[in-house]
Parts: C-alpha cells; structure tokens; sequence
C-alpha cells in the first residue's frame, strides 16, 4: 500500500499506524512525503516498524517507480470541522498520481473524492476516521487482483480528464458558453 503526502493533519497519515494494526502480516506500506518521520517512532514504538517502509521525500519525476511497486495508493484524508464548514476544496493531487500509476485508490468518502472515484470506478471509498474501514477496503482489493486490474485501468484512463489543461479547458468552455 502506497501513501504519498505529508505529516498534516488531514492529510491523515497518523491513520496509517491504526489501518496497518488491522491488516493481516505481510502486507507493507510504502510511504512517500514530508515530516513522516515521526510516524517510524510510533510505529517501533506499537511494534509494527515492520509493516513500513520509510522513504520519505522523493522528486516528482521518480514518484511513479515507488507508486507502481504497490498494489493499492491510499489517500484517509480527514477534513476538520473547520474545513467542512467554510466549504473546503482541495485538488487530491495524491489520488491523481495513483491513478495516473494504474493503481486502485482507497479513498476518504468525501464529495469531491466519491466524485472522482465513483464516476470512474478506480477505487473504494472508506469512512472517513474510520481505520477499521479502511483496512477492510484494502483486504477487499488485495483479495481480487482482476478488480485491481480493472479499476487500476479504470483510473489510468481516466486521469486524462484531470490534468491541469483539461480542467483548465472546462472552466473555459464554461466560462464562454
């Protein structure tokens, strides 16, 4: 399992320690990004240093060769009461990459997130704060590699539609219309 992003807090990367908790032995995550560090304490200190592995910050043009050494990309954002309440938008850049790596995304059940990945079928959704379903989506995919197959293609196709240009053009073409 693949997280790229950093230590904030609604990024959620602290939920990775809790979601690994949950999973079967074997299973590993990968972690890409900024100020991660502090969760390879955490996780020595819980006794599941084993389950990650520590990257930390990669350059963007190498990123594709980590996130294709996964299966899943995860992105537990977890908005706070703040953000929800001034209307929060946010690109989930993340998700993106996955998709753009052919790779399933598990994903917090936020509006814009279960926009993208319902209308694409390139992943599952998770409650978001919930560890317990994140982790089970994650067996889910893990399970059946033709539905990571297919969602994984499923997103490389559709990640055209999210590129800088194409959102560019549609605000555009929205704009003159």
């Amino acid at each position: 399992v693949v997280y790229v992003g950093e230590m904030s807090e609604w990024h959620g990367a602290d939920m990775l320690l809790d979601i690994a908790e949950r999973l079967k032995e074997g299973v590993k995550f990968l972690l890409l990004g900024k100020q991660l560090e502090k969760l390879k304490g955490d996780a020595e200190e819980r006794g599941i240093a084993d389950k990650f592995v520590f990257v930390g910050f990669v350059k963007h043009e190498e990123m594709p060769k980590f996130i294709s050494a996964a299966d899943v990309g995860i992105a537990p954002y977890k908005p706070s009461e703040e953000m929800k309440k001034h209307g929060f938008y946010f690109s989930p850049i993340k998700i993106f990459e996955y998709m753009a790596c052919g790779k399933p995304v598990v994903a917090s059940d936020l509006e814009i997130i279960r926009d993208i990945i319902s209308a694409n079928r390139c992943g599952l959704l998770a409650k978001p704060r919930n560890a317990e379903d994140f982790a089970s989506k994650i067996e889910v995919l893990l399970r059946d590699e033709k539905m990571r197959e297919r969602m994984g293609k499923n997103g490389r196709k559709a990640v055209l539609k999210y590129t800088w240009d194409s959102v560019a053009d549609a605000i555009l073409s929205d704009y003159h219309g």
